[in-house]
């Protein structure tokens, strides 16, 4: 199983409880939104006239479709700082992964709400302007919802633009993921202890492969440790419950030594030091029946 895709899986799945809090608020918000548009959009005496509603059209899909071009460019060039991070640092992997797709997420909201705009402002301006059409309530509707749709478009561009500016974007992240695999003990784990057992760890994952193996997959893929995990998954060498066991402390240690401090749980501390005892024990009664 490839590495990047366990790591977008398991950032998805801790972070289902915050998509479920964004859902609620992004239907909450859009419900209040759709009922303030029926209420404008039946108030003829705040509908602009003729000539301003041309204007709005034209300015404002003008000003959104060069907002919208400036954004993808950001993005493209947030997604090559991100993978020049991956190819620097393999321990940013797990959580470059989860931030890409949470901006992956973000980009798609914004191209849909840029998208309505731009159609429904190319619509308005074919439909023959007339008197009895700018009193109709239905075209009133679809401007106001095009208005609508416009500043959701700004609003989500500038969140966006905050977001991605942000220098500890990489730690906060870590944070996030950190908490979400393992709540803070009320006593900590001893940080030198968890770095030395997942060192043991990885270690002795590496040395169930053959040599000449590692070093291929070093010389070609660096010192990834989420590449041994894969392929000892398709060996079948570890059985499934510990080789996710394994990728949970992985990613855990991704986190933590991309935190602002380094602080672990005790839970994670004993979960690496059984797995380590464990896959020795298993080693060894693998040699010994050889």
């Amino acid at each position: 199983m490839n590495s990047n895709w366990k790591a977008r899986k398991e950032s998805a799945k801790h972070a289902g409880a915050a998509t479920f809090v964004g859902i609620y608020y992004l239907r909450s918000f859009t419900v209040l939104a759709q009922i303030g548009v029926f209420w404008l959009s039946s108030k003829d005496n705040f509908f602009p006239s003729a000539d301003v509603q041309m204007s709005m059209l034209s300015s404002c899909s003008a000003i959104i479709a060069g907002l919208y071009g400036i954004t993808m460019a950001g993005f493209t060039f947030f997604l090559s700082r991100m993978d020049a991070m991956i190819l620097s640092d393999s321990t940013v992997n797990y959580v470059a992964s989860s931030l890409k797709d949470k901006f992956r997420a973000l980009i798609w909201c914004i191209t849909v709400n840029v998208s309505v705009t731009l159609f429904i402002s190319i619509a308005l301006m074919y439909i023959p302007m007339s008197k009895e059409l700018s009193e109709s309530f239905l075209y009133r509707l679809f401007f106001n919802e095009f208005v609508l749709f416009f500043l959701s478009s700004i609003g989500l561009i500038m969140v966006y633009s905050m977001i991605v500016i942000n220098p500890n974007s990489i730690q906060s992240e870590a944070e996030k993921l950190k908490k979400k695999i393992s709540k803070p003990d009320a006593q900590p784990g001893n940080a030198a202890q968890f770095l030395s057992s997942y060192a043991a760890l990885e270690n002795t994952c590496t040395n169930l492969l053959p040599p000449s193996v590692v070093a291929q997959l070093r010389r070609d893929k660096g010192n990834r440790f989420g590449a041994i995990l894969s392929l000892l998954q398709e060996q079948e060498t570890l059985d499934k419950k510990t080789l996710d066991k394994i990728t949970t402390v992985h990613h855990y240690y991704a986190c933590a030594v991309n935190c602002k401090t380094m602080q672990v749980s005790r839970q994670m501390c004993t979960l690496t030091m059984e797995l380590l005892a464990q896959i020795c024990r298993e080693d060894q009664d693998r040699n010994a029946s050889m």
